[in-house]
């Protein structure tokens, strides 16, 4: 019975070592606690699937929108569609199975300017 109870303990630690984001995994599928690298720039160019936007190294990043991606000014909600060229933000990301980077949530720092 002990070398029953042990055995499974150990292979128990044992999958627990080989499946460590399974830990943090919540019911919707969501993964908790796990930080989103943020990236700052001026957005180039949008559309309704995705963000453009050139960090200060003068890189062109991209990022593709979903429903769940939040937009924020402050403590208010922003759409994809108010977001401007020009427009100064932060994207904090997540990169996605296919090697793109999924926006999680988008600030908007600082507006362009109108003509």
């Amino acid at each position: 019975m002990r070398r029953i109870i042990l055995t499974f303990a150990l292979a128990w630690c044992a999958w627990g070592q080989y499946y460590p984001d399974l830990r943090t995994q919540k019911r919707d599928g969501s993964l908790s606690n796990r930080p989103t690298p943020g990236f700052s720039g001026i957005v180039r160019g949008s559309d309704k699937k995705g963000l453009a936007v050139e960090n200060a190294d003068k890189n062109l990043l991209q990022f593709t929108c979903t429903r769940k991606t939040i937009y924020l000014q402050g403590k208010t909600k922003l759409k994809l569609a108010d977001i401007q060229v020009g427009d100064r933000v932060t994207v904090e990301a997540r990169k996605a199975p296919d090697g793109t980077l999924d926006a999680v949530v988008v600030y908007v720092e600082k507006r362009a300017n109108q003509p």
